[in-house]
């Protein structure tokens, strides 16, 4: 990371930081340590925005990105903001993956069906819930 700031500088965006950022950010959520997690992931979303800010299609990693935000504040047991992070990756998976039939995007579903039944929302989690199982058969079949 800090050859890529000295040759590019600090502040500035570029795809390779953001996966380096991402990473490291992983690595943290890993080893439980959510909050150093968090700071490496929303600094990778930040150079991602700045990125995409050209255009309006997110790479894969966007989605990536959003999930394991999801996950740092799950961890820490803000589950409002987990949802908000799980759907927001889910939408740019729906469109990257063109629907709902993607096992990644079968996984989010059940992610949030998951973090439904932790808000309380049992009713939105069996339809999430349902919906992911409808996927994952569509994409592996029954058996």
């Amino acid at each position: 990371l800090a050859m890529f700031d000295e040759l590019f500088g600090p502040d500035t965006p570029h795809e390779s930081k953001v996966e380096i950022l991402s990473t490291l950010g992983a690595t943290y959520l890993e080893q439980g340590k959510s909050q150093k997690a968090l700071d490496y992931l929303h600094k990778s979303m930040s150079y991602l925005q700045q990125i995409t800010d050209s255009n309006d299609e997110h790479p894969p990693t966007t989605a990536l990105v959003l999930g394991n935000i999801a996950q740092a504040y799950q961890f820490q047991g803000d589950l409002n903001k987990a949802k908000e992070y799980t759907v927001k990756s889910l939408e740019i998976e729906r469109v990257i993956y063109e629907g709902e039939s993607h096992p990644l995007v079968a996984d989010s579903i059940n992610n949030l069906g998951s973090l439904c039944v932790q808000l309380g929302d049992t009713e939105e989690a069996i339809q999430l819930l349902s919906k992911s199982l409808s996927a994952y058969i569509s994409h592996y079949g029954e058996g």
